[in-house]
């Protein structure tokens, strides 16, 4: 849910995607997500969720990475087309390209959990909060996480990480 919506909806509404009378959640997204990932796509997401700590309760690489916002952020990059349309066949190709070998995993994921921790470390300043209520009590500030975005993608190009800008593109 996290990388078709997004990470604070999964984070709030992720129990709906098991409820039958749950039209948005359950009938439009879980009922028909073969339209949306290819099966080996879904195992591999879900073990990308686990990787970054998702399924555990506690949190592995920092006390600022966030498995939903991780999720996010490589979904919100890739998923959209120019007429801003789901579109699958580009998605599940995206994601066969992350998936395709441990290299290039690394490097996307790498580069996507610096940004994932620097967006988080950044909302709770702007924001004078806490990582506990951004999370639980926050909707995701798309502008900062653009400025990140931009951030992690110049200093990719200035150091070469082929693989996360081929990802991106």
């Amino acid at each position: 849910m996290a990388f078709y919506f997004d990470g604070y909806t999964a984070y709030k509404k992720g129990s709906y995607a098991l409820k039958e009378n749950s039209i948005t959640y359950f009938v439009d997204f879980s009922k028909k997500i073969r339209d949306y990932f290819s099966p080996n796509n879904m195992i591999n997401l879900f073990l990308l969720f686990e990787e970054s700590g998702g399924i555990s309760t506690t949190q592995k690489d920092s006390k600022h990475l966030s498995p939903y916002y991780l999720m996010d952020f490589i979904g919100r990059f890739i998923k959209l087309s120019s007429s801003n349309v789901y579109d699958s066949k580009k998605v599940n190709l995206k994601l066969n390209y992350l998936f395709s070998s441990k290299e290039v995993f690394n490097e996307v994921y790498v580069k996507f959990c610096e940004m994932d921790i620097d967006y988080c470390d950044d909302f709770i300043e702007k924001y004078n909060t806490d990582y506990n209520s951004m999370i639980k009590g926050k909707k995701i500030d798309n502008n900062l996480i653009i400025h990140h975005f931009k951030q992690t993608k110049k200093y990719a190009e200035r150091n070469n990480w082929s693989y996360f800008l081929k990802f991106i593109e």
